[in-house]
Order: structure tokens, then C-alpha cells, then sequence
């Protein structure tokens, strides 16, 4: 589906479903920073969720750096000026068109949706779940995979430097290309830090949350996902041993390892597929 949000940009997303007369719920899907929809294991994923009865909607955040038709990031402009507040924004959108039943040119897969929403966030894309679950009533069951505690990451020289140059670079370590983010998304987790505060949100939250997190993480370290537990006690947290920030998967996908496997058992257990 092509979805014309209300920044006048498009999400670009796929819906993933049996159509085959049972009632399902739907599973909505946050990519992480520098991830997008076709990134690595987020088909295969999708693909168990409707393997297993659920309607899975993938979808890029329109200033993820991925231009519309395409299946990596080459767009740097779009992803120099993308925000936390902008994913969370699209991310309630997305969710309120799937609800309207806008997403997709067909109608099958909402004859055969029962009504249940949950969400799922990778990485950065899991404290922009804890966001969205947190200002969305119709989000029935929240998983995060490797998820973020703080979007505030970066180091008092770096923001330093950051702020002198107006942009941070960062490479993408697939293409070698330069990615930059502009001084607009450090403005923003600092001025608007109380609200973008990913622990605080998660302590409010009252629908049942699992928290899955790779032992080896070094992108996001299993100390996070500890913190989130400790910060909403209802939570459920499983560790998986032996395995980092994508339990085993690369970009292109290779396939799905024991670790990646699991996750995805402990998701569907979780989420009753």
C-alpha cells in the first residue's frame, strides 16, 4: 500500500494475511533506526505473523531514508529531517487508516479482522512503540525486540560537535554511503525530553507488554531491556542467550536462525497466534 500521511509524504508498506474466512488480529510492525521494511528479517517476520492467523502490517516511516518503490536507503535528505515525534505520529496514523480500512486496495483481509491491534517495535522502532502504545486506547498488546530505553544516546561531545556543524554523519555500513541527521532531532529529544521519556511512558502503560532482547546485544544493551522491566512490573521479559541485535539475521536476509526462530515463537505465544 502507498498511504499519503498527513505531512503530505507517503508510507509505503505490505499486508501480509491468510484469507481464508477466520477472524484475526492485526500485528503492526515498527522498524528501528536505519531499518526499513524489506531490511533484513522484517519479511520473513511478517510472513510467520499471517502464517500463524495474524493480519502483519510492514510499513517504512516516510523519512527512514527509503524512497517509495525502493528496498534500501539511498535518500539522505529525507533522512536528515526525521524525528521520534514524526514516527510516532505516522506510526498512530498508519494505525487509524488500517482501522478505516485505507490501507490496501482490497477489502478481504478486513472481513477477516476481529478488531485486535497489537504492535511490535524493533530497536529504536520499540521506544516508538512504547510511545504510540501510550497515546493509542486501541492497541490491545505491545512485544519489543531489542528495544531502546532513552533516545538520548549520544555523548556531551558529540552533541557538542553536533550542534557546531549543524548534522551528525553516521555510515551506513552496508553501501558505505554518509547519512546525516540534522540538529533538528537533537532540539527535539532534549526540549522535549519529558515527553519523549521511553521509561516514564512505559511505566503507564497497562496493556501486556513482552520485552525480548538479545544477551549479546552491543547496539542496545541488555541493560535497557532491564530498566524497562523494572519501570512497568506487569511486563514480561525473556532474554535470549547467546545472541546480539538482530538475533543472528543480516541484510539481505540469509535466512532464520535458532535465535530469530525463537523470538518469533515467544512473539506468537505472546501475541495467541
Amino acid at each position: 500500500f502507498l498511504f499519503k500521511n498527513s505531512f503530505g509524504d507517503v508510507n509505503e508498506g505490505d499486508i501480509r494475511f491468510r484469507d481464508d474466512g477466520v477472524l484475526k488480529p492485526a500485528v503492526i510492525v515498527l522498524h528501528g533506526f536505519k531499518g526499513f521494511k524489506d531490511w533484513g528479517f522484517f519479511p520473513f517476520v511478517s510472513e510467520q505473523f499471517a502464517l500463524k492467523n495474524a493480519i502483519a502490517v510492514n510499513f517504512n516511516f516516510s523519512l527512514n531514508g527509503v524512497n517509495v518503490g525502493e528496498k534500501d536507503m539511498s535518500n539522505n535528505e529525507t533522512f536528515s529531517r526525521n524525528t521520534i515525534s514524526r514516527e510516532v505520529s505516522e506510526a498512530l496514523e498508519i494505525i487509524q487508516a488500517f482501522k478505516r480500512g485505507e490501507l490496501a486496495p482490497y477489502s478481504e483481509c478486513f472481513k477477516t479482522w476481529s478488531g485486535e491491534i497489537f504492535l511490535m517495535g524493533h530497536s529504536r522502532g520499540g521506544g516508538v512503540a512504547i510511545l504510540t502504545a501510550a497515546r493509542c486506547e486501541d492497541i490491545i498488546k505491545l512485544v519489543l525486540w531489542n528495544s531502546v530505553s532513552t533516545f538520548d544516546r549520544y555523548t556531551e561531545r558529540q552533541k557538542k560537535a553536533w550542534r557546531e556543524a549543524g548534522y551528525i554523519e553516521m555510515e551506513n555500513a552496508r553501501t558505505k554511503q554518509m547519512f546525516t541527521m540534522k540538529v533538528s532531532y537533537l532540539d527535539e529529544i532534549e526540549q522535549h525530553a519529558e515527553e519523549l521519556d521511553v521509561v516514564k511512558n512505559f511505566a503507564l502503560l497497562r496493556m501486556p507488554v513482552k520485552i525480548i532482547h538479545g544477551e549479546q546485544d552491543v547496539t542496545v544493551n541488555v541493560r535497557e531491556a532491564h530498566k524497562l522491566a523494572t519501570a512497568n512490573q506487569a511486563s514480561v521479559l525473556k532474554i535470549i542467550p547467546k545472541t546480539g541485535h538482530t538475533f543472528g539475521a543480516v541484510h539481505p536476509f540469509e535466512g532464520a536462525g535458532p535465535t530469530l526462530l525463537e523470538a518469533i515463537r515467544e512473539t506468537c505465544d505472546f501475541f495467541n497466534l
